[in-house]
């Protein structure tokens, strides 16, 4: 099977037939649509918006409704039936029937903040929500990008390995002549055979390299069938690299360190609210209830208005436990914010310097390729003429073509690292959505 699926590629890359070319654009937006990940984020944002309104409720007067419906009776003994007792009394069966039916309804009106506290850090929470997803889609952006590159690489690498195998061909046929001829050694003749076979196997593996870069992108695409996947792009950035950006502004913009603002927010939430536990509790409570034994009932009304104060006495040491862990945990959520505010301010600063690094070595590397090819121009005629001998010639050669697998490296790297940059200062995939 897996043979058989070789051939099938290695027969369309032979033929050179019409593939499904995607932009950049339609990747993202199939991403946005089928990828799991994504759909699997979105699904847990919208699960922790539903859950805030647990805390929100509470803010609310608790109502309920109660109806019931009884028939009791006394059965007296068949021997004592419609007999008569002392006093003239008659004994016999006796039966009643009861109907109720009421309301009653809560109020919270203080609970030392308590519920204030929950509903603020509820909100904080889907704050929370939302920036990890954020994070989430940064990361897929992030993903998806590098298979991008890499099936762009991969595809730019079957069409340099094919150059060369071309030239490596030509070159053993003019050696091949030379040697036959008497014009070249025999170590010549071997060592352009080399080259050519080197050629040749590294044109298969690129086209083998191409397959499983296809799988990769389909596979953040959200797609399964990738026989037909191409991309469409150049190599072009998409950032202004002239001007240096604001880091502070950047780290105050980072979703990273927006998450730890906010999780040392949760914890001083979490403080007030465990402070408040020590505080009476107090909620207005009315009860409406009507009762008889026939149904509907008669217009009587019971009720009751109440005021229900409660403080805890004694608990064991409980509520001063969960204080003392609430204090805790925000001396933790600070610690982790002034670590963290240093860590992710080297983060953004390392990752443009390198993106910058690796754009200026991008730049050599195209001065070198192109005197490099300039070069290889000049020797083919020299050699063709018998001003160069084999050996020098060779390895001009064999410069040139190790130049142009290098600058097509050095393209890649460059936007690998233009990707990680978008990642550091948050770019997510809703934000290149058409």
């Amino acid at each position: 099977m897996v043979k058989r699926i070789f051939i099938i590629f290695f027969l369309f890359f032979i033929f050179n037939l019409k593939a499904k070319e995607l932009t950049w654009k339609d990747c993202v937006n199939e991403t946005l649509n089928k990828n799991p990940e994504v759909l699997s984020a979105k699904a847990k944002l919208n699960q922790e918006k539903a859950n805030a309104w647990v805390a929100k409720s509470s803010i609310f007067p608790q109502i309920s409704a109660s109806a019931s419906a009884s028939r009791s009776g006394i059965e007296i003994s068949s021997e004592n039936t419609n007999k008569t007792g002392s006093y003239g009394v008659t004994y016999s069966n006796s039966y009643s029937t009861s109907f109720s039916y009421g309301i009653s309804g809560k109020q919270v009106l203080f609970n030392g903040f308590q519920t204030l506290n929950n509903i603020n850090k509820s909100n904080v929470e889907v704050e929370i929500a939302e920036i990890n997803y954020k994070i989430t889609s940064a990361n897929i952006r992030y993903k998806l990008r590098q298979a991008f590159v890499n099936l762009l690489k991969a595809q730019e690498l079957v069409n340099i390995t094919e150059d060369i195998l071309s030239s490596r061909e030509k070159q053993f046929l003019d050696i091949k002549l030379r040697y036959e001829a008497g014009k070249e050694h025999k170590g010549s003749y071997l060592n352009a055979e080399a080259s050519f076979l080197q050629a040749q196997f590294e044109n298969e593996q690129a086209k083998k390299n191409f397959i499983l870069a296809q799988y990769e992108l389909a596979k953040e695409l959200g797609e399964k069938d990738f026989s037909d996947l191409k991309v469409k792009s150049d190599f072009i950035l998409t950032i202004d690299t002239e001007k240096q950006p604001d880091f502070d502004d950047l780290l105050q913009k980072n979703y990273e360190y927006i998450l730890l603002l906010k999780n040392k927010k949760i914890a001083e939430y979490l403080v007030a609210s465990a402070f408040g536990a020590f505080w009476p509790s107090v909620s207005l409570v009315v009860n409406l209830a009507k009762s008889d034994d026939v149904f509907p009932t008669n217009d009587n009304l019971n009720w009751s208005v109440g005021i229900n104060i409660s403080l805890s006495i004694l608990d064991g040491g409980l509520l001063f436990s969960k204080k003392n862990a609430a204090d805790e945990n925000l001396k933790q959520a600070k610690m982790e914010l002034e670590y963290g505010e240093k860590d992710i301010f080297l983060k953004i600063q390392k990752s443009w310097y390198d993106f910058i690094d690796v754009l200026n070595s991008c730049k050599i590397q195209e001065k070198f390729l192109n005197a490099a090819k300039e070069r290889a121009k000049i020797a083919d005629i020299q050699y063709s003429n018998g001003l160069l001998s084999f050996d020098n010639w060779i390895i001009i050669q064999d410069n040139l073509v190790n130049l142009k697998k290098s600058y097509l490296n050095s393209q890649i790297n460059l936007l690998l690292y233009e990707a990680l940059w978008i990642k550091i200062k948050g770019g997510t995939l809703e934000d290149e959505k058409i």
